[in-house]
């Protein structure tokens, strides 16, 4: 069952993206996040953790992974960044990527 989007901050990204059982695909974003293709991912896909990080209100994780761009999806398995795709890639594209490297367990 899919457990929704979840808010990252500085403080506690690691133990939600990288200390997770599951693959995570992570939003970094720039204030108010509108409802998106990582909602419907989210929906979807229940063995994809999803969540958003607001690069202006928690800069330092976006910095620590070179994100200057937002939105900017990132796909972490195990601890480590597998995957990086910039604003404005098409939503199935973003779905494929994601299944073909994070499928169903």
């Amino acid at each position: 069952m899919s457990r929704g989007v979840r808010s990252a901050t500085d403080r506690d990204f690691a133990d939600l993206v990288l200390g997770a059982a599951t693959p995570v695909l992570v939003c970094f974003h720039r204030g108010a996040p509108a409802a998106d293709e990582l909602d419907v991912l989210a929906r979807d896909l229940p063995w994809l953790t999803c969540v958003r990080i607001d690069m202006d209100r928690w800069p330092r994780t976006a910095a620590s992974y070179r994100v200057t761009e937002a939105p900017t999806l990132v796909l972490f398995q195990r601890g480590a960044p597998v995957l990086t795709l910039a604003a404005g890639q098409q939503p199935t594209l973003v779905r494929r990527t994601v299944e073909a490297l994070a499928p169903r367990p």
